[in-house]
């Protein structure tokens, strides 16, 4: 007989994605007190406003800089700004919603568990039912794992770009992934890697809130 999934283990793979940008698990409440509240969950703060920066800073750029572009210019900068924009947003929202229900869900998973735990009072038939999750979750966890990959390609491309238009030209042009406004020279001394690695952090919050339900 197929061995019953155990509760804890349909979360899982959803705790330890989490964990990766610092957000406590969901299946926790918030603690009470504000001061624990703070910090049990500075890693969630740090992810919510470097996401929150990222989207800012790109309406602003595109805002300072959509004057200066005519015609097809135009159209190539908007489509691809308007992309990474909204990926960000999309992201951000979703990360505050999970902040924002967090009481809220972790009762009503508490409730779940209850239910999931009452092995007696299921029928044989229902506790094969459940271990068939078992396909589900993988398909998750894949769908995670390609995800971030696709992601990071795309924060990588730059690096591919610079080193053969370096290889083709002699010269190497600095470049980022994504076009954010920052109030000094993101692309001259230490800044560059410094916003190089804020950028990939970004974009790992923003794919794995995507992926993440």
């Amino acid at each position: 007989m197929t061995k019953p999934l155990e509760f804890a283990r349909t979360f899982s793979v959803t705790v330890k994605t989490l964990a990766f940008i610092g957000i406590p698990s969901c299946l926790s409440r918030y603690p009470e007190a504000w001061s624990a509240a703070v910090k049990a969950n500075r890693g969630l703060i740090v992810s919510f406003l470097s996401l929150a920066y990222c989207v800012l800073g790109q309406l602003v750029y595109f805002w300072t800089n959509i004057r200066l572009l005519e015609g097809k210019d135009m159209f190539l900068e908007f489509a691809n700004q308007i992309a990474c924009t909204g990926f960000c947003t999309v992201g951000l929202l979703k990360l505050f919603m999970l902040s924002y229900h967090r009481n809220l869900l972790a009762g009503m998973l508490a409730e779940l568990a209850a239910w999931w735990n009452e092995k007696n009072k299921i029928p044989p038939e229902r506790v094969q039912n459940l271990a068939q999750i078992r396909p589900t979750m993988n398909i998750v966890t894949v769908t995670t794992i390609i995800n971030i990959c696709m992601v990071s390609a795309f924060n990588l491309l730059p690096i591919a770009e610079m080193i053969v238009q370096g290889a083709q030209t002699g010269t190497w042009h600095r470049k980022l992934p994504y076009q954010i406004w920052f109030p000094w020279d993101s692309l001259t001394g230490w800044a560059y890697p410094l916003m190089y690695a804020f950028q990939i952090y970004s974009g790992l919050i923003v794919v794995i809130g995507n992926v993440v339900r």
